[in-house]
């Protein structure tokens, strides 16, 4: 739209950084992300978002310094989630391996065509 009404970009630019800029960790993201209990429930995909962001509220209410969790050394000192998410999807991935696949089906497609350029002869479509 600038460029089309030949305004300044850098503005246009400016604003739309605004809405877009990265922002910073929170406290509470960050206990969602690396408090072991909260982040078993924070995966749990069995269950609706609303109910996980509920279950997650209810824990972070019951945590008396919330401040730590800005605290780098000790978001150090808790276990990485991410390797603990790597490690089930290679387990996923295992235990899929030795599932049965499905038999590939051939669809036949030349005859298929054939059968519906003969159906839309017979019915003038």
């Amino acid at each position: 739209m600038a460029i089309k009404n030949k305004l300044f970009i850098d503005p246009v630019l400016d604003h739309l950084g605004l809405a877009t800029r990265i922002k910073g960790s929170t406290c509470y993201n960050n206990f969602c992300q690396y408090d072991p209990e909260a982040s078993q429930i924070n995966v749990d995909k069995s269950k609706s978002s609303q109910l996980r962001a509920h279950e997650m509220g209810i824990l972070w209410q019951k945590q008396s310094d919330k401040d730590r969790w800005y605290d780098l050394d000790f978001l150090d000192s808790l276990p990485n989630p991410y390797e603990a998410s790597a490690k089930q999807a290679q387990e996923e991935a295992e235990a899929s391996t030795h599932k049965k696949k499905k038999s590939y089906v051939n669809m036949k497609p030349d005859q298929w065509a054939n059968k519906l350029k003969k159906l839309s002869s017979a019915y003038g479509v």
